[in-house]
Parts: C-alpha cells; sequence; structure tokens
C-alpha cells in the first residue's frame, strides 16, 4: 500500500511567536509543544521567549509546570553554555540594531551604542559555537550581521569555511585546547 507522508515545515519565527501567543493565553499544554517543536528544529528559542516560558510556568504554581521549568533550566546547562550564551546575547543586543531602530544620533542611546556588536565579538561567539557543535546558533549570528552592519573579515570567513563545510570543531582547523 502506498501511502503519503505529510511533512510540515515550520518556521522557528513562527514558532516562536506560537510559544509567546500560548503564554499569554496561559495554554500551557501547547506551549510546550510549541517549545518541544523548536528544540527539535534548532535547538532553544530566543532568551526572551525562554524567559518568559519560565515565568509563566512558574507563576502558575502548578507542580507539573515547576517541573517542566526546573528540567528547561537544568537542559540550558546541559547545552555548550557559554558559546550559546554568548552567541545568544549576542543575538539579543542585534535584534535592537537591526535594521537602523536605534538612532546613534540621540544621546541616550550612546550606552546601547557602545555595546553593539563588532567583529571581535562575533569571531569570539562563532568560535565558540564551532568548538562546541552549535552550529545552527552561528548560522543564526551570521544570518544577522548583514542587518546590524558587522563586516566580514578574514578571521570571519575562514569560521564561515568551517562552519558551512561540517567541520568538526576548532580541531579541524589545528587549534588545541
Amino acid at each position: 500500500m502506498a501511502g503519503r507522508i505529510l511533512v510540515q515545515a515550520r518556521d522557528p519565527a513562527k514558532l516562536s511567536m506560537d510559544i509567546q501567543n500560548a503564554i499569554e493565553e496561559r495554554r500551557f499544554n501547547d506551549t510546550w509543544k510549541f517549545y518541544e517543536q523548536h528544540i527539535q528544529m534548532e535547538n532553544f528559542p530566543r532568551k526572551s521567549v525562554v524567559s518568559k516560558l519560565l515565568t509563566s510556568f512558574v507563576e502558575s504554581l502548578d507542580v507539573q509546570w515547576l517541573e517542566k521549568a526546573y528540567g528547561l533550566v537544568e537542559q540550558a546547562f546541559e547545552e555548550a553554555p557559554r558559546a550559546y550564551l554568548a552567541v545568544e546575547l549576542i543575538l539579543e543586543i542585534s535584534y535592537l540594531f537591526q535594521d537602523g531602530m536605534v538612532d546613534p544620533r540621540k544621546k541616550s542611546n550612546a550606552p546601547l551604542i557602545a555595546m553593539k556588536p563588532n567583529n571581535t565579538a562575533v569571531n569570539i561567539a562563532l568560535a565558540g559555537c564551532l568548538l562546541f557543535g552549535t552550529t545552527r546558533k552561528a548560522e543564526q549570528l551570521l544570518d544577522m550581521m548583514p542587518r546590524v552592519g558587522v563586516k566580514f573579515d578574514a578571521n570571519l570567513l575562514i569560521v564561515m569555511a568551517h562552519i558551512y563545510s561540517g567541520g568538526t570543531g576548532l580541531k579541524s582547523m589545528g587549534v588545541e585546547l
């Protein structure tokens, strides 16, 4: 018997929105389902989404959701935490700069502009991703770079080549730790 298998492609940004909507509507079963789909697709959602998810689960005071929140925190600490956190921090800050949302002419934006990611920060975060095998986060960072005005340099191009060639880490680049 021939049968069809339907595969539904999901967009990570759409899943993040689904998570946030389910949180706001206090549909925690749906929230958890969307979260698990996101994890299967590309690992953790953005830090702000995970924060809302944890907060809502804890505020529910329901044992089931408290246990889920605890498990989620444990899971986050088991991943390559430093590389993941570095990329998440850069991505969160970058979201503020994408598409010229921050006006550099305003004095009130000076502290934020001082935090704008540069090549060095991106290179370090990407090398950490390569070292710990979190290539999906590295791809997100690479996608964000042109939108915030971070220019490509020679070091970045080398790291990008290793990420896209399926390099197994910095050891494939001859770097020993």
